[in-house]
């Protein structure tokens, strides 16, 4: 019993790693997208967080 415990204890911490890393990698390239653009006076002011 209390190995399935920990075993599901370790893939929930598991998948929010998985998840904020996703999270980054996203917040990253919208990042990327946002200064690609504004750079080329392109849709400019769409994506201000």
């Amino acid at each position: 019993m209390k190995k399935s415990i920990l075993f599901i204890a370790l893939l929930a911490s598991f998948a929010g790693t998985l998840s904020s890393c996703a999270v980054r990698a996203d917040y990253g390239y919208r990042n990327h997208y946002d200064r690609y653009h504004h750079y080329n006076g392109y849709d400019r002011g769409y994506h201000h967080y």
